[in-house]
Parts: structure tokens; C-alpha cells; sequence
């Protein structure tokens, strides 16, 4: 579990996060330069880190800076959803570093800020506040003078309330993305062998955009959503029909959505073996309705819409 601390510069996070590693003993991993690709490395790093870490930027700064540094973030639509699904699964603790706008100008001016201009500020703030806004995650606000102890407690009971490492080191081996309380279990039918990074259940391509697109516009929250495939077949270790019972299992599942033909007939099927009575939903595949059907994002978000209410 990770503590994720984002906000524009001279608002005091890398303070923060000092003063929180000596409280709770946690590393420091700063995440402001990518090596190579921004996507795969997030997720990799969240998906595979088991050391509980307090990370110094993640998602939020790239939606932010990047328009106003490079014209436009590096994260598609459908990578930044996967990185705050991948959070829900892991119960991170997100703060936002924030102050009043002319208060951190004082502070870039005369702290010598470099890497940001007071001119660019105002695009930035701004950035932060649409990237907050579209968040699906819970974010506690920090201003330089509240209470590092205070915060350092929260942090503690949250992490205690959520306790799911054993249980997100099985999912993770599923791709299973989400929130784990979540009621809605949407199934593709598999992450294919070429596909291999990141540790994710949906590939890099058109009909995965639209899909989350369509997510986007449906009724349903992203906290009740969780996705993965029934088909697991570039994971060697893991059992698609343990996997699948495993996740059909969740306490709070009321709908189960698969995507297409083949993910229905293998739930249908594993669910006629080991006698389980729950009922299950078709839509068709991402693919066939936007290549093939030439269908739009918004009547496939009328689809979940039909099955969820």
C-alpha cells in the first residue's frame, strides 16, 4: 500500500514526504522522470512494489504539466483510468498539496523556483484542478502548516481499515483492476500472450479506449467497477477457472457484464460445472461493436446503463 502525494511546486510535498517516511517508516520513491514509457511504468510500479511506499508524484502532475510543458499529457484517457483503477485496488492514500495561488508565487519567487515559471503557473493550477475533478479517487488535502501528525494517523487507521496485500498479490496475477468492494464485474475474454506488460486486463488499442470512453459516459461509478478477462493465458501460474471462481466471489458483486460471445460461453461454462447460480450479462465485445458494427461510445454506454439499472 502506498501513500501518493501530488501537487504543483513550492506547496511543500517533498517536505511532506520526509517528515511522513521518518513518522511511518516508509521509503521515499520520487516518480517525476519516466525512463521510458510513463504508462507502463506506473503501472508496473504499482502493481509490482510490495514495499509500502510513499510516492512523490504519480499521475496527477503529468495531466497537469505536461499541456504546459510538452502540449499535452503522455496519458491517454484509457492509461490514466487504469492507474486510478489500479489504486482503488490497493487502497492508496492520496494527498493533494495545495495553498492559496499568489502565496505559492511568493514562495517560487523567492525560494528561486526553476523548473516552472510564475507565468505557467496559473495553466498548471488549473490542470491539477481538472485532473482532481475527473479523479475517481478520495483525496485529502495538505497546506504547508497542518498537522504532519494528524495526517501521519489517518494514513495509519486507513492502511489498518484496508489491509488487502495477500488478497491484491493473488488479484494482480489476474489483472484484475479495481476496487475489490466494488458490485460490478466486467469481463473481457483475454489479455493476449503479445501483450505482456503492463499487468493490466485491457490491451493498448482503439476498442480499448472507446470502451473506457463508454465506461466514462455509463451511469455506473468507477469505484463499483471491477474489471479483468476470463482468459488469462499469458500468465502461466494462474488457473482461469480458479481465477475466474475467485473473482465471481467477491462480496459485493450484484452484476456480472462480460464482453462478447466467448467470455460468456466460458463463464456459462464454469459456472454449469461447479453449480453456480448467478446470472450473468452479455454486451458485445468492444471490437465488434466499434470496428465491425461501426457502433458509437455513447449507445454502447446505453448498454451497461440497460444492465446496471
Amino acid at each position: 500500500m502506498h501513500v501518493i502525494i501530488e501537487g504543483v511546486d513550492k506547496t511543500g510535498k517533498s517536505t511532506l514526504a520526509y517528515d511522513l517516511a521518518k513518522k511511518l517508516y516508509f521509503p521515499i520513491i520520487k516518480r517525476l522522470k519516466p525512463k521510458q514509457n510513463i504508462f507502463i511504468e506506473c503501472i508496473d510500479f504499482l502493481t509490482d512494489t510490495r514495499e509500502n511506499m510513499i510516492v512523490d508524484r504519480l499521475h496527477l502532475s503529468e495531466e497537469a504539466y505536461g499541456p504546459v510543458k510538452r502540449k499535452k499529457s503522455r496519458f491517454d484517457f484509457r492509461e490514466l483510468k487504469l492507474i486510478e483503477l489500479s489504486c482503488l485496488s490497493l487502497s492508496t492514500f492520496n494527498i493533494y498539496c495545495t495553498d492559496e495561488k499568489e502565496t505559492i508565487k511568493k514562495r517560487m519567487i523567492a525560494l528561486k523556483e526553476d523548473f516552472i515559471t510564475v507565468d505557467e503557473l496559473d495553466d498548471i493550477l488549473e490542470g491539477f484542478d481538472i485532473a482532481l475533478k475527473n479523479s475517481m479517487l478520495d483525496w485529502h488535502t495538505y497546506r504547508i502548516g497542518d498537522s504532519v501528525d494528524e495526517l501521519a494517523e489517518k494514513i495509519k487507521k486507513n492502511f489498518e481499515k484496508n489491509k488487502i496485500q495477500k488478497r491484491y498479490d493473488i488479484f494482480s496475477k489476474y489483472r484484475t483492476t479495481g476496487d475489490y468492494s466494488g458490485s460490478v464485474l466486467i469481463l473481457g475474454e483475454k489479455y493476449g500472450p503479445n501483450w505482456l506488460p503492463p499487468r493490466i486486463p485491457f490491451g493498448n488499442n482503439l476498442p480499448g479506449l472507446q470502451f473506457f470512453r463508454a465506461l466514462e459516459e455509463s451511469n455506473i461509478s468507477w469505484k463499483e467497477i471491477i474489471i479483468s478477462n476470463v482468459i488469462k493465458n499469458n500468465e502461466k501460474e494462474v488457473d482461469n477457472e480458479k481465477a475466474l471462481l475467485d473473482e465471481v466471489n467477491f462480496k459485493k458483486i450484484k452484476k456480472i457484464i462480460c464482453l462478447g460471445n466467448k467470455a460468456y460461453e466460458t463463464v456459462s461454462e464454469v459456472f454449469s460445472k461447479n453449480n453456480i447460480n448467478k446470472k450473468v450479462e452479455k454486451i458485445p465485445h468492444p471490437a465488434y461493436w466499434f470496428v465491425y458494427n461501426g457502433g458509437k461510445i455513447k449507445d454502447y454506454a446505453k448498454l451497461f446503463n440497460n444492465i446496471y439499472e
